[in-house]
């Protein structure tokens, strides 16, 4: 009896492990505003960090949910390796698709960065690096937050410019500088960086630990509210510790916009 109640403790610790870690959760949000002249749907990727594991199945998620716009908020390389992150980029080349660099990215040496910059390039995707904005469809402004400015520099002081009549969408890596930014005419953020907290206490939307959050970090995974602004925090794709995910599927989101109705 003790054998087959170590055998079914065993399956299960191995099916939650492999659920954990080798499947991606799409998780959907719906937000809506005067502001969007027409529906557009984002799909938001981050940290993948040059997992192979996980390539056929982006493909297919990208091919199967058919965006109008692609949002990578970093960190899709290991080290100085990026070669796989690559060959899911080649998905992307017909989707209009905008990348910021995560701390990873910030780490690269300069000719491996310059490489993957080129395969960013190659596929028609645009980096938006050093507080860069680009005007989407006429009316829509995504900016970005640049990881530099994040690690070493003065947040309060970084002009990221937009207009209120705009909806304007921020890019930046790490979610716990939410509380550091001037936020007024922003509508969404995207981030990554946390990784949903590497484990994940279930049922009440908690992670254990985020890199700069510590334990029990506050911005892991779901939509923040503060004021008009949401922020949307991926779990990420990818990890680069060897602890494995618990309770903390790997997560892309798909965010469906539309026009407010008395608008």
């Amino acid at each position: 009896m003790k054998i087959i109640v170590g055998i079914i403790i065993l399956v299960i610790v191995l099916i939650i492990y492999l659920w954990s870690n080798y499947t991606i959760e799409l998780t959907h949000y719906d937000h809506t505003s005067s502001k969007i002249k027409k529906s557009l749907r984002i799909l938001h990727i981050s940290d993948l960090h040059n997992n192979q594991i996980f390539i056929q199945q982006l493909k297919k998620i990208v091919k199967d949910t058919k965006p109008d716009l692609v949002l990578l908020t970093g960190d899709f390389v290991a080290g100085n390796h990026y070669m796989n992150s690559a060959d899911f980029f080649q998905v992307l080349a017909d989707i209009p698709s905008y990348y910021i660099d995560g701390n990873h990215e910030l780490a690269m040496d300069s000719f491996k960065k310059k490489l993957f910059y080129d395969k960013l390039m190659e596929n028609n995707i645009i980096l938006l690096d050093h507080n860069k904005s680009i005007l989407f469809q006429d009316h829509i402004k995504i900016l970005s937050l640049d990881e530099a400015i994040i690690r070493y520099g003065n947040i309060s002081e970084a002009n990221i410019k937009r207009k209120a009549s705009d909806f304007n969408i921020l890019l930046m890596h790490q979610p716990e500088v939410f509380d550091k930014l001037d936020i007024h005419d922003i509508d969404l953020i995207f981030a990554g960086h946390a990784h949903g907290g590497q484990w994940r206490i279930p049922f009440i939307n908690q992670g254990i630990l985020a890199p700069n959050q510590g334990l029990f970090p506050k911005y892991t995974s779901g939509i923040y509210q503060k004021d008009n602004t949401g922020m949307i925090v991926s779990r990420g794709v990818g990890t680069m510790v060897v602890i494995p995910r618990i309770f903390n599927r790997p997560q892309v989101n798909v965010i469906d916009i539309n026009k407010s109705r008395n608008s």
